[in-house]
């Protein structure tokens, strides 16, 4: 027969069962089969429930419903459904980052990023970011992309700061891929960084900023990234060792519709996203299955340089030299290699289309083609299998609405021969 002390430990450890049971019953997620486990476990959500009620000034907010959703699609077999409701829940974290209502005054960036681990925890993505709280915080930007339900009504994305700096598709574009025509989900994050790696002078005052796609993205056409700055001054961005070409950002406040196209009072770069080169970022596969890029996108940021600090030259390629114009017979083949970098230190602006031109005959001869290149990582277009059919002398000139201004460069003289 059990003594009474038996009884009496029995009945304990049953009202202590009992008890734990009864706490996990609180949360409307809790399985059936409760994980009694100390540490957080994906087979009870309520851990991200307590986390979005320290977060989110309501407890009725749709971000719970968001969670709830990823709970149930969490044990099942479809790794995809599970990703995509757990970036639902994200993309509600996004909307309150940027709306102070929506948000505890107890909420901390720090108390979001907490939030945000514990979704990426159970959804299934593996190497994902591990530290959003810069993101989170007064010049982060962190939004989910990728799908038309997802498409901002304004086209673009901006930091949610003092600092304003973001990035948008080109004209007639938009954040679902062309690369997945169903949409692939992303969330692209972005914050301020102290990283020195400009080679250029940096405009005083402005500031380098990171961005990542996460899961990696392919973004082509490329997409348009840039910071405002005030005034009336354009400056160029510097990425790496590359100085990028200016496009419009629609979201700076000194832009107004009918100066679109003729940029005033900031600058922004266009980009392509890349590994190993982290943001001149990324023509990169995407990679769902090991949770895609998560770092290495370096900072842009605005540079000093201006159309008279840079070097625009033009020269001829025949085999494996290159230099001054020679002279040639009729037809025959030679490339035509234009460099732009600036004077100072050397620093290739990429991404910048040049015409080239025969500028210095009025005969008749068949202008060659191609007459259009973009410049490459270092800065340099290189028109291919030119070659001239009359005789006579030749000039050609590049041209390039670089930095917000015209620049042209001519060969020397040169003349072209009958055989």
């Amino acid at each position: 027969m059990p003594s009474p002390t038996k009884y009496l430990l029995l009945g304990l450890a049953s009202l202590a069962f009992v008890a734990c049971g009864t706490d996990r019953q609180e949360s409307p997620l809790a399985p059936t089969s409760a994980s009694l486990s100390v540490a957080p476990s994906c087979s009870n959500f309520s851990f991200i429930v307590n986390d979005a009620k320290a977060y989110f000034s309501s407890n009725k907010d749709p971000v719970f419903d968001a969670i709830a959703a990823q709970a149930t699609a969490y044990p099942g077999t479809d790794v995809a459904a599970t990703k995509n409701a757990a970036l639902t829940v994200l993309s509600r974290v996004a909307v309150a980052a940027k709306t102070p209502s929506l948000r505890k005054s107890t909420a901390t960036p720090a108390v979001g990023n907490t939030l945000v681990q514990d979704v990426l925890f159970c959804s299934k993505f593996v190497g994902y970011p591990t530290d959003l709280t810069a993101s989170l915080g007064p010049d982060g930007l962190f939004e989910v992309l990728g799908t038309a339900a997802d498409e901002p009504t304004s086209k673009y994305v901006k930091s949610h700061g003092t600092i304003l700096y973001g990035a948008q598709p080109q004209a007639d574009q938009t954040w679902v891929t062309p690369t997945s025509p169903d949409g692939t989900r992303f969330l692209l994050y972005g914050y301020l960084t102290s990283s020195v790696f400009t080679l250029e002078t940096l405009v005083p005052g402005t500031s380098a900023f990171e961005l990542t796609a996460f899961p990696a993205v392919t973004f082509d056409p490329k997409v348009i990234v840039g910071e405002c700055t005030p005034g009336t001054t354009v400056y160029p961005v510097q990425h790496e060792s590359s100085i990028l070409p200016q496009q419009p950002l629609d979201f700076c406040p000194t832009q107004s519709a009918s100066t679109q196209r003729a940029p005033t009072g900031f600058f922004a770069t266009v980009a392509s996203w890349i590994t190993p080169r982290p943001l001149y970022a990324a023509f990169v596969l995407r990679s769902e299955a090991a949770g895609g890029l998560i770092s290495g996108l370096s900072p842009f940021a605005p540079v000093s340089v201006n159309a008279s600090s840079v070097a625009f030259t033009i020269q001829q390629q025949v085999g494996s030299t290159i230099g001054q114009f020679t002279n040639k017979n009729v037809n025959d083949k030679f490339d035509v290699v234009v460099s732009l970098t600036t004077k100072a230190k050397g620093t290739a602006l990429a991404d910048v289309e040049v015409t080239l031109l025969v500028s210095g005959n009025s005969g008749s001869f068949t202008q060659p083609t191609p007459i259009k290149a973009t410049t490459n990582a270092a800065g340099i277009a290189i028109f291919k299998d030119w070659s001239l059919d009359k005789a006579g002398g030749y000039t050609i000139t590049a041209t390039t609405p670089v930095l917000s201004t015209g620049l042209s460069v001519s060969s020397n003289l040169f003349n072209i021969k009958n055989k």
